[in-house]
């Protein structure tokens, strides 16, 4: 208990919080509702430490730290099926084969299947020669009993500790969901000044500090809650280091209001003693009819102590990756409106910017990690995952925002998508960014035929690439 207030509580299976391994029930069993038996090890993967933040009455923020974090897959008939289960063994029968127990097997074959519910059961020789591969809708979470850490020193919204002399900072952003879009983060290694918020179609937060300890760890948890879907893309850089990333997307067909996002992340990179700076950024961005928004959290750290070197220009190679997109048509995009009608063959006859790619391609594959072009082409198959827009600029001395406009072959607007590429200490000497589009299992499947991406950097004309799926296409133009 804080100045008299009563401690908060870290929530269980609410909010973005995992559920616990162990729920401590009558039969002992674990991960309740994951398909299998317990926490099966080839249907969970375990996922670093989750921090949510929580306050008391009088706006004291405390961390609440879930660790052992596991995500495993489950489906409506599991969730069921093991909650059945737990009824018997509360009612107090102890055998699998008791009648309780049985009429929940039969519960399960009548309404999913024999079948399915013996491949959910990933029992060994149940199914014998029906095995199939069994149907999931989603993940869930689980961890060991959350610990309290805390109070958190400074005001709301300003939250920095020690842990092991380094600094961390938990934090929620936006403090309520944004288009259901919300970022739970924390930041160690770093000893983090006070962040500053802006809002629009990308609610943005930027935090400055400076590098502490021997690694840069962001973790967190991304919820999504509206629209057609969403990605999170995690990118932490130290001077010397290669840049980490993490990316995960979710589109389900019904879209998120049934089946929410909550997609943890764990980035950590080392940081040498001779580094100068770090940055990180936590980029969640939905899509909805009216196109995407995005929730952001950006940093930029400096060693205060570094050695102040050459007075000649530094300079940074940054690959930086749009991901994630939906195949859903959208019409606005940042501040400004874009009239579906608009037409593929009203092309810009020449570049309208002053700054423009050093390449620039359309691909069937890109390195997610380096974000170098893999596969250059103009043609795709209905059977291809993806369609990238890849773009290259050189010597960028400050930011830049980038728009892509994909039209269908029917000369509609199709997708909308945006990304910024962040201000340099200095200078980038290259920065590579891309936006994609899936092919096979959405929209653009059934949609062959011959497609043009436009692409725009602070609103200008750059360039205009064509493609076809499902035949030949001419290349682009700038």
């Amino acid at each position: 208990m804080a100045d008299g207030q009563p401690l908060p509580i870290c929530p269980i299976g609410i909010d973005g919080a995992p559920n616990l391994i162990d729920p401590g029930i009558v039969s002992g069993s674990k991960c309740r509702g994951a398909c299998g038996e317990d926490c099966p090890s080839d249907r969970c993967d375990p996922v670093a430490h989750i921090i949510i933040p929580v306050y008391d009455a009088s706006g004291q923020q405390y961390n609440c730290v879930y660790n052992n974090v596991v995500r495993c897959l489950t489906h409506q008939g599991c969730r069921d099926h093991d909650a059945c289960y737990d009824k018997c063994a509360e009612a107090g029968e102890t055998s699998l084969y008791g009648s309780c127990h049985s009429k929940c097997n039969s519960e399960c074959f009548d309404k999913w299947g024999y079948t399915q519910c013996g491949a959910w059961s990933d029992i060994t020789g149940y199914v014998g020669d029906y095995w199939v591969d069994p149907d999931f809708d989603g993940y869930l979470l689980f961890s060991d009993p959350p610990e309290l850490k805390g109070p958190i020193g400074g005001q709301q919204g300003v939250k920095t500790s020690s842990d092991n002399s380094r600094s961390s900072l938990g934090d929620l952003f936006p403090s309520e969901p944004f288009n259901g879009l919300q970022l739970s983060y924390s930041v160690s290694g770093a000893a983090l000044k006070n962040p500053e918020d802006s809002e629009g179609f990308t609610q943005r937060r930027s935090i400055e500090g400076t590098i502490e300890g021997n690694e840069l760890t962001v973790s967190g948890l991304a919820t999504a809650k509206n629209g057609w879907g969403a990605t999170i893309d995690v990118r932490v850089s130290v001077d010397g280091q290669e840049d980490k990333t993490f990316h995960e997307e979710k589109f389900p067909v019904q879209g998120l209001l049934d089946d929410i996002m909550s997609q943890p992340f764990t980035v950590t990179v080392p940081i040498p003693a001779d580094a100068r700076s770090a940055s990180f950024t936590i980029d969640l961005t939905g899509s909805y009819n009216a196109g995407s928004r995005a929730v952001v959290v950006e940093g930029n750290l400096d060693r205060s102590s570094a050695p102040t070197g050459s007075e000649s220009i530094e300079t940074e190679e940054v690959d930086v990756v749009e991901e994630g997109n939906s195949d859903r048509s959208s019409t606005t995009t940042g501040s400004k409106s874009i009239e579906p009608e608009k037409s593929r063959t009203s092309d810009q006859s020449s570049p309208q910017s002053s700054i423009l790619p050093a390449d620039y391609a359309m691909a069937s594959e890109v390195d997610e990690v380096s974000s170098d072009v893999i596969t250059r082409t103009n043609s795709f198959s209905t059977t291809d995952a993806r369609v990238y827009c890849w773009l290259r600029f050189e010597n960028v001395k400050e930011g830049h925002a980038i728009e892509w406009r994909w039209y269908s072959p029917d000369g509609n607007l199709f997708h909308i998508a945006n990304r910024d590429i962040p201000s340099p200490k200095n200078m980038y000497t290259g920065y590579n960014i891309y936006s994609y589009l899936n092919i096979e299992g959405y929209h653009p499947e059934n949609m062959p035929g011959d497609w043009q991406v436009d692409a725009f950097i602070d609103g200008e004309y750059i360039v205009t690439q064509h493609f076809t799926i499902g035949g030949q296409a001419i290349i682009g133009w700038l």
